[in-house]
């Protein structure tokens, strides 16, 4: 079970514990990363390909039809890319778990200026958190808060300044990390839907994805002994909770 403790420079424990899935687990969850892999290799080439071919030619060396199929290539493409991507960290929430001392603040920034790194219109990032560390996954841990801020930068809202607050609480039992967006919000008759593998609010040409991320989310947690929750007003903004178990010290 995780515990948490307040100091920042806690070193990573000496020997990290592993907990193994059944070995037809472990085969499984290796063919599936290297299927991805042998897929997302072949789509990136294609991709840059298309890409070149697009902007190399002018309006006029094409007629209206084939300027419409090449672009609908290049945006295919990069759905194929985004879904594979997403399908890449979902099969990743199978692996084994090894537990190290995690300091969540340093965490959640570096997972932050990695998903932002050469973005333009990024929304303005608070990282409020704690100097609180917590033992679990990086892996696990790092892929929850990456698939909770992509989504929060995903949907932002278009009529006002878009922000990021993410925040920590430690209770006598748990850290507790939220992450506030401004962005578009959930209806309320979405918001189980949201839960389903592979289901999508909206076209994958409006926002590209494979429908996995709160999954990714909900899993990687649920390895890490936490929970999950998600609030969300449309208009308003989204409001994501994760909860780890933690014993007083």
């Amino acid at each position: 079970m995780p515990s948490a403790n307040s100091s920042a420079n806690s070193p990573a424990l000496s020997q990290p514990s592993n907990t193994h899935a059944p070995e037809s687990a472990v085969v499984t969850t290796r063919f599936m990363q290297r299927l991805v892999h042998e897929i997302r290799s072949p789509a990136h080439g294609i991709h840059i390909t298309l890409r070149m071919l697009e902007d190399s030619l002018s309006a006029s060396d094409l007629s209206e039809e084939a300027q419409e199929a090449l672009s609908l290539l290049v945006s295919s493409t990069e759905e194929m890319r985004a879904s594979l991507r997403s399908i890449a960290r979902y099969v990743h929430t199978m692996d084994s778990v090894q537990a190290v001392v995690l300091d969540l603040h340093a965490r959640v920034e570096e997972v932050w200026s990695k998903l932002t790194k050469g973005q333009e219109n990024s929304p303005r990032f608070e990282n409020q958190i704690e100097q609180v560390t917590l033992e679990g996954d990086d892996r696990l841990f790092d892929l929850a808060v990456e698939c909770v801020l992509e989504n929060a930068i995903k949907f932002q809202a278009t009529d006002r300044a878009s922000q990021v607050v993410a925040t920590s609480e430690v209770t006598e039992d748990a850290v507790v990390l939220r992450f506030s967006d401004n962005g578009i919000g959930i209806e309320t008759e979405y918001m189980d839907k949201c839960y389903e593998d592979f289901e999508r609010l909206f076209p994958r040409s409006v926002y590209p994805g494979a429908g996995l991320g709160i999954s990714t989310i909900q899993r990687s947690i649920e390895h890490l002994d936490g929970s999950f929750a998600l609030e969300s007003e449309p208009g308003v903004g989204t409001t994501v909770t994760l909860r780890f178990p933690h014993k007083q010290s």
